[in-house]
């Protein structure tokens, strides 16, 4: 946690000596420390919370496909935690894992907050739902965030399914642009990460950004329509 705070420019290394100090003295959180110290605020530690369960996610995908070994995932873990690299990176630089593998972890990693995102724009669920889903997803990192969300009944198994229908249509939306000459993966990429934040439709998206113009959306809808037929 200390060494994400660091990296992310939230405190100084002297801030963080200081609250390890008073957290061996007091048994008291680190972030708690940190916070009552003035250094860090509630969102600055829910960032960096957020992170942390990311990177433990990661790994648990990683394990899940077989790309890594529970000992290389933990000694990846303890690197990270001395030097705040990306695990992604960490993995990648001792042979632990192939780049391929993390990026389609970290993929997989997108789309369940992209799904989130979905869930919020078609109010099928609250915020509150969707931050208690993935607090238990953190508890359960080997379980998808979806199968969850139906668990605790914030959805059904049919508005599930329309949910991931619909989110599979704009994916293949883009697919079709890159397929097309239209876009490149990196464009395509950063279309869906501005639809995660911006909610909304990829079309959308991809105009506010200048990637594409109407015409060009248009085609690759109709080739859409004709794929489904």
């Amino acid at each position: 946690m200390g060494q994400i705070l660091l990296r992310r420019g939230l405190l100084s290394a002297e801030n963080l000596e200081s609250a390890l100090d008073t957290q061996a003295r007091t048994g008291v959180k680190l972030g708690e420390v940190l916070i009552a110290e003035g250094v860090l605020t509630s969102d600055d530690l829910q960032a960096a919370l957020r992170e942390q369960l990311q990177n433990a996610r990661l790994g648990q995908i990683l394990l899940r496909i077989g790309a890594v070994d529970h000992a290389a995932l933990q000694s990846a873990l303890d690197e990270q935690t001395r030097t705040g690299q990306l695990l992604g990176e960490i993995l990648q630089a001792h042979g632990a894992c192939s780049r391929e593998a993390v990026e389609w972890a970290l993929s997989q990693q997108n789309l369940e907050r992209r799904v989130a995102q979905v869930l919020l724009n078609r109010k099928l669920a609250t915020p509150e739902q969707i931050e208690h889903g993935f607090a238990v997803l953190a508890t359960q990192p080997d379980r998808l965030l979806s199968e969850i969300m139906v668990e605790l009944g914030y959805l059904t198994a049919e508005q599930l399914h329309m949910t991931l229908r619909f989110h599979l249509q704009e994916l293949r939306l883009g697919q079709i642009l890159v397929k097309q000459g239209v876009l490149d993966e990196e464009q395509l990429s950063l279309a869906l990460s501005h639809q995660t934040v911006t909610g909304g439709l990829l079309g959308g998206s991809l105009l506010a950004l200048g990637l594409c113009d109407n015409e060009q959306i248009a085609r690759a809808l109709a080739e859409q329509l004709s794929l489904s037929v």
